[in-house]
């Protein structure tokens, strides 16, 4: 179970991630078709099936510290199976082109590691005969904590393809690519503010830390990552240089602007 759902929020993560982005050459049969078979999500799908089938007799806590452990491994793994030239050149992994996808992978699949820990452990509760209190509310709690920490990963992403140049001039964001940050934001905080209320409702402890967690992230990369930048500074009032200016008097035509 942890590792169907862990795969399964992996995917509905990254699709939703991309169409925030509005990126849609990820969105066709091939990016899909890529995100399937990316190394780190089978390496890890099957490293944490194999462990709960082959360690049954594991504490449910050290099967979702090795499915949690396993996430960054994976990631590593599977970036060094899609560049294998890496192995050759040591220097290479701490390099920023190397650093930035595996830190960005690794926090993704990490994500999806945590939803697929907390349904295993509903399951591990259910067959026990543990039912919890509120079984809707925790699932509404999981979903939405996917959905909105999607939307706060997306920020800084949306934030660099706006502002990120290299020898080049300074951009100034476009309407367009305001509407867009703003859809973010209000999605990322809105969602994972639904998400702790859901939380506290299903009187889960460790998902009303982390939904909390998650919430005060999305706030501060929402302030961070603005687009445009400055969105929330105050405006500087009118500069006024002291100079003399006509004195209007009615349609005298002596006022700046006719």
């Amino acid at each position: 179970m942890t590792a169907a759902v862990g795969a399964t929020a992996f995917l509905a993560g990254s699709l939703l991630y991309f169409a925030l982005l509005a990126d849609a050459g990820a969105m066709s049969w091939e990016g899909i078709t890529a995100l399937i078979t990316s190394p780190q999500l089978l390496i890890w799908t099957l490293a944490v099936a194999s462990i709960g089938l082959i360690g049954r007799r594991l504490s449910p806590r050290a099967v979702a510290v090795w499915a949690l452990a396993l996430a960054p491994a994976s990631t590593f793994a599977g970036i060094l199976i899609a560049y294998p030239r890496t192995l050759g050149q040591p220097q290479a992994l701490v390099s920023p082109i190397f650093l930035i996808p595996f830190v960005w992978q690794a926090a993704g699949l990490f994500g999806a590691a945590v939803v697929g820990v907390l349904a295993g452990l509903a399951l591990r509760l259910r067959s026990a005969h543990r039912l919890p209190a509120r079984p809707i509310a925790s699932g509404v709690a999981a979903v939405l904590l996917v959905v909105g920490g999607v939307a706060a990963l997306a920020l800084p992403a949306h934030w660099a393809s706006v502002y990120f140049r290299i020898w080049s001039d300074p951009v100034v964001a476009t309407s367009e690519q305001g509407d867009r940050y703003v859809a973010i934001a209000a999605t990322a905080v809105g969602c994972l503010l639904i998400s702790v209320v859901a939380a506290i409702c299903a009187r889960r402890r460790p998902v009303v830390w982390l939904t909390s967690i998650a919430l005060a992230l999305a706030l501060l990369a929402a302030l961070v990552f603005q687009v445009p930048e400055g969105r929330f500074a105050p405006q500087p009032a009118p500069a006024d240089d002291g100079g003399p200016h006509p004195v209007c008097f009615g349609t005298s035509g002596d006022c700046p602007g006719g």
